[in-house]
């Protein structure tokens, strides 16, 4: 059995918070540092326990070793199908390359098909990532724009 076999993708818990700063650390390692105290587990719980979020794990051999959330939202466009957002995906680094962030994102795509979202939108600020998200069917159609207030 090889590794990716032993892997699985699950809806994020409370005590995988800790890991879970960890990888995005290493997503944006220029971010200030976060640890987990009240304020980080507050935000934290915000987020598993919100309707139309969803924060998703990818466990290898029992470890969380990724993660990466789907925004789900109410639209009233394209028949009122909601919208969905990928947003902060991230395999540790000791295990790219290796279809591990397939397995997370093609889950991902299969739960937002089952939500009924018309479409999910993906930015990356990592050029080197977009034949990564262009093998697993997203396509450069819009233009995004970002404004930070």
């Amino acid at each position: 059995m090889n590794l990716q076999e032993k892997s699985k993708v699950r809806l994020a818990e409370e005590p995988d918070l800790a890991r879970v700063i960890e990888l995005n650390k290493e997503l944006n390692p220029e971010d200030p540092l976060v640890v987990v105290d009240e304020k980080s587990l507050s935000v934290w719980r915000e987020i598993i326990k919100d309707k139309r979020v969803s924060y998703f794990v990818l466990e290898v051999l029992g470890q969380v070793e990724g993660g990466a959330m789907l925004i789900v939202s109410p639209n009233l466009t394209r028949g009122m199908r909601p919208l969905g957002v990928l947003q902060s995906v991230i395999v540790s680094s000791s295990l790219r390359g290796q279809g591990f962030g397939k397995i997370l994102v093609g889950e991902i795509l299969e739960i937002a098909k089952r939500e009924n979202c018309y479409q999910v939108l993906v930015q990356t600020g990592r050029p080197e990532t977009i034949p990564f998200y262009k093998s697993l069917g997203f396509k450069p159609e819009k233009t995004g724009l970002v404004a930070r207030p």
